[in-house]
């Protein structure tokens, strides 16, 4: 009768041994994204004498993003290989960073040529990204733009 004691016991820790070792995380990974909430708009306008532009760009992430900032037309396309120092006059803080809901602030110089500037911000995630379309309006004749001030003088 022991050696079936000893026997049934050994069995049983063997079993349990191979249920707790098959136990594991069978919940899939989450997936890492990100995304803008409903009802927030991703056109970005600034004025013309640059300023700092709270909470520009909001969006959400389920894991870590970053942003990029290409030149562009006014129609906004990304060109096919853009310059690293095309966008000189515009700036994303915080530029990366990881989950939650994020309030981007756009910080740009002031444009003193006539036309407007434009500039794509890019937030990539490591299987998604968002594109947020800025323009940054350029300067009327009246409000110190490059147009020369008319001279009543005449000299």
């Amino acid at each position: 009768m022991r050696y079936l004691n000893c026997v049934f016991v050994a069995v049983s820790l063997l079993l349990s041994g191979m249920a707790l070792t098959s136990c594991g995380n069978d919940e899939p990974a989450a997936v890492q994204e990100v995304y803008v909430p409903a009802g927030m708009s991703t056109d970005v306008e600034i004025k013309p004498w640059g300023s700092v532009v709270a909470n520009a760009i909001v969006f959400n992430s389920t894991g870590e993003w970053a942003s990029e900032i290409y030149a562009t037309g006014s129609s906004f396309a990304i060109p096919d290989a853009p310059s690293g120092d095309d966008v000189d006059w515009l700036e994303v803080l915080p530029f990366k960073g990881g989950p939650g809901e994020v309030k981007a602030s756009l910080y740009a110089t002031p444009n003193n040529a006539t036309d407007s500037r434009y500039a794509v911000v890019r937030i990539v995630s490591p299987t998604n990204s968002i594109v947020f379309r800025v323009t940054q309006h350029g300067r009327s004749a009246g409000d110190g733009g490059d147009s020369p001030a008319p001279n009543p003088g005449g000299e």
